[in-house]
């Protein structure tokens, strides 16, 4: 094991998919540069990263910088190296990044509608995932971290990114699908989201109280939107569109922002300032039930 790959497993509050993940950026980069800290250098780093975005996306290219990055830095914090990756910067330019899909008031209304149709099992626990992305606008390891311990009425307390934990208020209908979820496997502890086992149709409480992987969660959400007709459509789309949907209801930008759980209200000027509609509004659980309730505007967000 190298130095980098000791550091990251050192570092505090990381969640374990985000240790994971900045591992493989480390190992990858060692692969590449070589085992001994003086070919650690911020050249190295570039050629590094131009070499990943030749073999993959730009946007996985440039999440594993994110992980160098984080290496980089405690090597100059713990062991007084240099931060070699701190000056490397990603560089949007030299190839097309997608805009983010949102969808329509009426794709968000046809898809919930679409998993509140499947009456089984399976079918009410996806209703409560696509309702926790879409009007909570938790991502998907947030949706897995979920656990029915931190649901006390219609606030719910997210564990994100960083190991920060934050509470956010639920609509009217996210918080009946919860409730109906709950009724159905008759408990109120342990994770909201969990995989289906045979076991479920033996003891009729839900099986064993396995939580649902992130890529697990991913695929529900992939299969639920195609089920609907929707396309292109990725998990963190939904919590784009519940951006949007908030914006379009007229709820505070300051109020998206804290809902959205962003560390900076610029970050959510930066995404959602085409959407901006007003500075006054209802709180964003109430916000979303009257912009369904109403029908809304069907327009792309």
């Amino acid at each position: 094991m190298t130095r980098l790959e000791e550091l990251i497993r050192s570092a505090r509050r990381l969640r374990p998919a985000t240790r994971e993940a900045y591992l493989g950026a480390v190992r990858s980069f060692v692969a590449f540069a070589g085992t001994a800290p003086a070919r650690w250098t911020t050249a190295a780093a570039e050629a590094w990263y131009v070499d990943q975005c030749k073999a993959t996306s730009q946007a996985a290219a440039t999440s594993r910088l994110f992980g160098l990055k984080k290496a980089s830095r405690r090597f100059a914090e713990v062991d007084g190296g240099r931060d070699f990756a701190g000056p490397v910067e990603a560089d949007r330019g030299k190839a097309k990044v997608r805009p983010q899909r949102s969808l329509t008031i009426a794709e968000a209304d046809r898809l919930t509608k679409s998993a509140a149709s499947d009456d089984t099992w399976a079918g009410r626990r996806d209703l409560v995932v696509i309702l926790l992305a879409i009007r909570g606008g938790l991502r998907c390891d947030e949706i897995g971290e979920a656990r029915w311990e931190d649901l006390a009425g219609n606030r719910l307390t997210v564990h994100g990114k960083g190991g920060r934990d934050e509470a956010i208020t639920l609509d009217k209908l996210t918080v009946e699908a919860l409730r109906c979820w709950a009724a159905l496997r008759r408990r109120t502890e342990g994770p909201v989201v969990v995989r289906q086992f045979a076991s479920v149709a033996d003891d009729g409480l839900g099986g064993i109280q396995l939580r649902m992987s992130t890529a697990g969660i991913a695929d529900i959400i992939k299969a639920r939107t195609e089920a609907a007709g929707i396309e292109n459509c990725t998990p963190h789309a939904l919590r784009h569109t519940c951006g949007t949907l908030l914006i379009a209801a007229g709820v505070p930008l300051v109020r998206v922002s804290k809902h959205l759980r962003h560390r900076d209200v610029n970050t959510t000027m930066n995404y959602y300032v085409h959407d901006l509609k007003s500075e006054a509004g209802d709180a964003p659980g109430d916000a979303l039930d009257k912009l369904f309730e109403g029908g809304g505007k069907d327009g792309e967000g």
